[in-house]
């Protein structure tokens, strides 16, 4: 009997030790989902009107990149490129209702409406970086 004793502590620690670590395991994933969650969820962006010179700021939702892009209403004309890290820019005038568009690497592309003559910065979520870029109209 004395000699099963010792073997009951082993299981017991072994048990103990699973549970904890299947505990942290639990509490990792749901960080990482919210991480994930919070990567997905929005880009920031800011465009600067080319005739009074005042910006505005604020955050874009992401779609899947296979998701539909909504269609726009305008004749364009854009100039200027500049893709690095999560960062893009591009300047465009266009007569009524266009698009500018980034895509991350997080799996998400992030179209911003825009009208007039504009620059624009898109930057993508946290924790990811700019795949491409580009603006459309029709």
């Amino acid at each position: 009997m004395n000699s099963l004793k010792p073997l009951g502590v082993v299981l017991g620690a072994a048990l103990l030790a699973v549970g904890m670590s299947g505990g942290q395991a639990s509490a990792a994933f749901a960080v990482g989902r919210a991480n994930t969650a919070a990567r997905v969820a929005t880009a920031k962006y800011t465009v600067i009107d080319n005739y009074t010179g005042h910006p505005r700021s604020g955050t874009v939702k992401g779609i899947p990149p296979n998701g539909p892009l909504p269609m726009p209403e305008s004749s364009l004309s854009c100039a200027d490129k500049y893709l690095k890290d999560a960062l893009f820019t591009i300047s465009c005038t266009g007569k009524s209702r266009f698009y500018v568009v980034v895509d991350c690497d997080n799996g998400y592309r992030y179209p911003l409406e825009l009208r007039g003559s504009l620059r624009v910065r898109l930057t993508c979520p946290t924790g990811s970086r700019a795949l491409s870029g580009g603006a459309y109209g029709s």
